[in-house]
């Protein structure tokens, strides 16, 4: 064998590498992506959980202390304490309740969970949202909307 042929089969075998190498470091790009968005998934999880619970605190120090309640009151316009504990106490369902319809919608809470608890919950308390006009994202109201209609129609297919 002369060194020609050596020469050109270390170039196959170089380029060989090369491609091997490339398709290695294509595989880590794809799995370090997609660990990233998971990152990603599991930081808005913690966001929105965190946000929640933020509303939980602050709504639960008007509940818990009368002068924060006076304080609240006048925030929020309030005629007397009772309206403003009930605000606070709905506010603070609401704020529950939409945390967990908007996780569910991420995909971080199972669907199973969702209709059988969140759903059950919201076809209660949503009309008391809706009445006292809480504040809540357009999705959320959305969602108890459809729900409370669908309530509705399983009541009047079963009356009827």
């Amino acid at each position: 064998m002369n060194w020609e042929a050596l020469g050109a089969i270390a170039e196959l075998f170089g380029a060989i590498a090369v491609l091997l190498t490339l398709i290695y470091l294509t595989i880590q790009i794809r799995q370090n992506a997609n660990a990233i968005i998971q990152q990603n998934k599991v930081a808005t999880a913690q966001i929105m959980q965190n946000r929640g619970d933020t509303l939980i605190n602050f709504f639960a120090m008007g509940l818990n202390d009368e002068k924060a309640l006076a304080i609240f009151s006048s925030l929020f316009q309030r005629s007397d304490l009772d309206s403003t504990r009930e605000f606070l106490v709905v506010n603070t369902a609401r704020a529950v309740w939409e945390n967990m319809f908007h996780q569910n919608k991420a995909g971080f809470l199972p669907e199973e969970y969702y209709k059988e608890g969140v759903v059950t919950a919201l076809k209660l308390a949503g009309p008391k949202f809706l009445e006292s006009d809480t504040p809540m994202s357009e999705d959320f109201r959305a969602e108890i909307v459809r729900l409370l209609q669908e309530q509705e129609e399983n009541f009047s297919s079963k009356a009827g």
